[in-house]
């Protein structure tokens, strides 16, 4: 037969498999039986060699016809419970329980099973003619175990001119998915299309519509496969890696698994689902199972994998995992698994992923007190999901855990780590608590220090898409060192914001952002003219414009507008849904008032709003109220489903949902409150959740930020986020000096304080306490304004690098630095908000005249490029300068400044500019007005918009009749507005994007 480009690939393919990876290949003597997709022979076999008793048992007592009796058995249970179900468990046949496979053992000392698993028949078919009414038809390659085939392969050749993603798949797309080998559940449990360049992956095929979804490793950061030195293909690693026998057989014992999905509005069951890993999600938790086996416990870990990547089903094998892991035949790597989520209520997804992945037997869920904590890490489940908060708790009154071995994953790590939270956790999970002599009297103390230290019975595995430089240092790995030789810290795994989005597993948040800018005037409304404090009363004039009826009337009117045109119908069945970012309790409540009352007014339908916050906001009666009475007394774990199904499309939020909230109908974002760094990187993110087939684009209008900061922080965290640089011990040494020299406090104070500090806290000791640190207060009360703030600020950086230091360091710190931070602790406590000399500005001090609102001219590119990161450096040591006072000014100065850097002689122009937009988007909604540019002459159209443009900016009268009036008075304006508005309408150019 002629060889071919295809021909050779699943030949190179097959040979490694038979010479390497533990495979049979085709062999006349175990022919496949299309019609029972089964390799009958292969299956016998198997039960032969690793079942021998129960084997015999079944051919005494069916001599002739026993071999038939198993395979009969077999698909019987194969047509019940599925091909997974078949392989996890057993089948009966004539009262003898037999097995299919045997899965590797979790350790060598069972010999009996060591042996079973050596038995198992591993065969790659190639060439199957898998339909028994399409002979013709056949597939490249069948993987089978033990004669059950559970992965089929369409191969393609690059150099041939065909690839995975078109004919590979095209070619699954033609054939009858009803075939026994291609049935979903019964038939092959993975599909494979793969060629020399990419693989993809499906565990259900369904024609034109199956959802593939690629199996790469990524190269240099990005999507596909980077060419190994002397390799052919760059997708060898997957027979040479996945596919080899020990592999293979551990990811479809451990990591495939069947489930029954749940509707979360209707509690109703869905369609079953076959769960199979990614390949980042394989690759990562076989990773750190390696490390952790070979490192032991003791050790930090840092999995920086892109938001939306599946981060709850690759923390959900982890623990799986985790919790069967043996260095050999009779030890534990860890005697317990702990997920813990940083968020105040346990993360539903979370721990529902993990009891699924776990079969739920061994996992508890610990969603209560402290208490509740304790027994079930005294239980006997192996797995326990719980936050962080409750090991604050049991601090004090957890058992001593010898010789327990604890594996902690950590969801969040950027947020969990790094406080006092962190040190109980430590406590808790330290083995025999912390040894020091109870009667000593510094015993306290030294307890706290040495709590602070990473205990060498504890693993940490840290999950974050978002690492921060603290984050980087204490969990992740030392990987070279810079130009001026620093170290490098990077993740120990990395499935980046770029490999995801240029897979198409998530979108490119940025890609439909738009920025905003906002010009207002500003009239001094009191007679007297105080002089305040420049920097303060700008912010609270600032505020007070955020604030404003007319502000936030404009604001809503471009969300609505926007959303009406460009949202509403993104998604089929009005499922398109948008978040309004707010910056605070009152601020969301008051824009979704402003929101709610634009939509009445417009008489738009299927509009309404949900609000969310935490905590209570007063009402109008000045009763505290959450955000459950806002709602309409809808429940607050009620509102994620209600705002999913609901009728509400628009969801106003303040400091919520802007983290872990995983919606893929939202697809705009209206950004009203600053955000930076990490936190515009996580909020913006809700974004990019998929939504196959639909949901082609995104929309963020930004009425606050700069798109330039914004862009540089995805920038960061685009590709692998970096630390050059490391903590330097010596910058703690340098605050505390700086803070001695203060002359606040004196050592004798410091000694005096950590003696009742150390001993039992009765009231007496508590009232000791407050000796030295009232005498301390006194001192600081002497200084001058600008000492005292330096002193303030100096206390807080060292409390900080001391948390932090402590708990890098290879030794505990020194028992008179703890005392120090506790004494730092309890005498800011004591400080007062500094009073200004200057005038507090009156709630009453300004009128807000008019706010317009109108898209940059120049928007700023928000592509993201490889290689374009910035990486995290460590700051500079020592306190920094002081800081000044603050400068002070009439307030009357201070008006004249912010009207003329946001509105000022522009004041017209910006007016007009909002004005004609504002009519753009009236007319372009109007069905009337589209029917009289089909049926008028141009000149007539031209002339009917230029009439309207005069009745809209007339409108405008009653918000600034001074402004209305000048402009009512220039006819070219408002004629060249009209004749530009009407020309967009004609050619049907609206404006593309936001």
């Amino acid at each position: 037969m002629k060889s071919t480009p295809e021909k050779a690939f699943e030949s190179a393919v097959v040979a490694h498999l038979t010479a390497h990876g533990g495979y049979l290949g085709n062999d006349a003597g175990a022919p496949y039986d299309d019609k029972a997709a089964l390799v009958p022979a292969d299956l016998l076999a198997f039960v032969q060699a690793s079942q021998p008793a129960a084997y015999a048992k079944l051919k005494a007592a069916h001599p002739t016809d026993a071999d038939d009796r198993l395979i009969a058995a077999l698909q019987a249970k194969r047509s019940a419970a599925g091909t997974l179900g078949l392989l996890h468990g057993r089948f009966d046949c004539e009262g003898v329980e037999l097995e299919a496979v045997q899965f590797p053992p979790s350790h060598e000392a069972n010999q009996t099973l060591s042996a079973a698993y050596a038995a198992n028949r591993l065969r790659a078919l190639r060439q199957v003619h898998h339909d028994p009414t399409r002979p013709k038809d056949s597939i490249d390659l069948v993987l089978c175990v033990n004669g059950l085939p559970w992965a089929t392969v369409e191969l393609k050749s690059r150099t041939a001119g065909w690839s995975a993603a078109k004919q590979g798949q095209a070619q699954y797309a033609e054939r009858d998915g009803d075939a026994p080998l291609l049935r979903f559940r019964t038939g092959a449990l993975v599909h494979f299309a793969v060629d020399d360049v990419e693989a993809w992956m499906t565990t259900r095929l369904a024609g034109k519509k199956t959802r593939w979804l690629p199996f790469n490793r990524g190269d240099d950061g990005g999507k596909g496969n980077a060419l190994e030195p002397g390799e052919a293909n760059r997708t060898v690693y997957l027979w040479r890696d996945v596919w080899a026998r020990d592999a293979w057989l551990g990811l479809f014992h451990r990591f495939v698994f069947e489930f029954t999905p749940t509707d979360e509005d209707t509690g109703k069951k869905l369609p079953p689902r076959i769960l199979f890993p990614r390949f980042h999600q394989w690759d990562a938790v076989n990773l750190l199972l390696r490390r952790a086996r070979e490192d032991g416990p003791g050790r930090r870990y840092l999995v920086q994998h892109s938001a939306g990547s599946g981060k709850s089903n690759t923390i959900g094998w982890l623990a799986h995992h985790l919790a069967a892991l043996y260095t050999d035949a009779t030890h534990r790597v860890f005697d317990k698994v702990v997920v813990v989520s940083d968020r105040v209520v346990l993360d539903g997804q979370l721990q529902d992923t993990v009891r699924a992945i776990s079969r739920g037997a061994e996992v508890a869920c610990v969603d209560a007190g402290g208490e509740a904590l304790k027994e079930a890490l005294a239980g006997q489940q192996r797995i326990i999901v719980t936050t962080l908060q409750k090991f604050a708790v049991i601090e004090d009154v957890v058992d001593a855990r010898e010789g327990d071995r604890f594996a902690v994953i950590i969801d969040e790590a950027h947020s969990s780590q790094g406080g006092e939270l962190s040190r109980a956790l430590n406590v808790a999970l330290r083995p025999e608590g912390v040894e020091v002599d109870p009667d000593a009297p510094e015993a306290r103390t030294v307890r706290k220090a040495k709590a602070r230290q990473f205990p060498p019975n504890l693993s940490l595995f840290a999950f974050t898409a978002t690492p921060h430089e603290k984050t980087l240092e204490l969990f992740g790995e030392k990987k070279g060192e810079d130009a001026q030789g620093k170290p490098i810290f990077e993740p120990t795994h990395l499935y980046g914001m770029r490999q995801a989005i240029e897979e198409g597993f998530i979108r490119n948040a940025l890609e439909g952002y738009v920025t905003f800018e906002r010009f207002f005037k500003l009239t001094k409304k009191v007679d007297d003219d105080p002089t305040v404090d420049q920097k303060k009363a700008i912010a609270r004039l600032r505020a007070h414009v955020d604030q404003s009826p007319k502000n936030l009337a404009r604001k809503a009117q471009v969300i609505v507008d926007h959303f009406v045109r460009k949202v509403k119908n993104a998604l089929p069945d009005d499922q398109a849904r948008a978040m309004v970012i707010t910056n605070g309790r009152r601020m969301a409540l008051r824009m979704r008032q402003a929101i709610d009352a634009y939509v009445k007014k417009k008489g738009y339908v299927g509009m309404g709003t949900l609000v969310a916050f935490s905590g209570s906001l007063d009402d109008e009666g000045g009763t505290a109220r959450t955000e459950s009475y806002f709602n309409g007394g809808l429940a607050e774990d009620k509102l994620p489903a209600r705002f999913r199904r609901g009728p509400e499309r628009l969801l106003v939020v303040a400091d919520k949902y802007q983290t872990g909230f995983d919606e893929p109908r939202l697809v705009a974002m209206y950004v009203d409150k600053p955000l930076a760094g990490r936190q515009a990187v996580q909020t913006l993110s809700r974004l990019n959740r998929i939504y196959p087939p639909h949901k082609d684009r995104t929309f963020v209008l930004d009425f606050v930020n700069d798109g330039t900061k914004v862009h540089a922080a995805f920038q960061r965290y685009y590709e692998c986020t970096r630390l050059e640089g490391e903590t330097d011990a010596s910058t703690l040494e340098a605050l505390r000096q700086q803070l001695d020299a203060a002359g606040v406090y004196t050592q004798a104070q410091i000694d005096a304080f950590t003696a009742a500090f150390d001993g039992p806290q009765t009231d007496a000791a508590l009232e000791a306490q407050k000796v030295p640190l009232q005498a301390a207060y006194a001192a600081y009360e002497k200084l001058a304004p600008d000492a005292r703030r330096d002193f303030r600020r100096l206390a807080g950086k060292y409390r900080v690098a001391y948390r932090f230091v402590s708990m890098v360091v290879d030794t505990p710190p020194p028992v008179e630095l703890e005392a120090r931070y506790w004494f730092l602790w309890r005498l800011t406590s004591m400080f007062e908000p500094e009073k200004t000399e200057a005038a507090a500005l009156p709630d009453d001090a300004v009128d807000v005249n008019w706010v317009a609102l109108r898209k940059r001219a120049q928007q700023p590119d928000m592509a993201l490029a490889p290689g374009q990161g910035e990486a995290f450096t460590q700051p500079g040591e020592g306190g920094g300068n002081a800081p000044t006072a603050p400068p002070v000014a009439p307030l009357s100065a201070i008006v004249e400044l912010i009207n003329q850097r946001y509105g000022g002689d522009s004041a017209l122009g910006v007016f007009a500019l909002d004005a004609f937009e504002g009519a753009k988007t009236q007319f372009a909604q109007n069905p009337q007005i589209h029917s009289a540019a089909k049926s008028n002459p141009r000149a007539a159209f031209v002339k009917l918009i230029r009439d309207e443009v005069r009745s809209v900016v007339t409108a405008l009268f009653d918000a600034e009749p001074g402004l209305t009036l000048t402009l009512l008075g220039d006819n070219d304006t408002l004629d060249d507005a009209g004749t530009l508005i009407a020309a967009d309408l004609l050619d049907e150019m609206g404006p593309e994007g936001a």
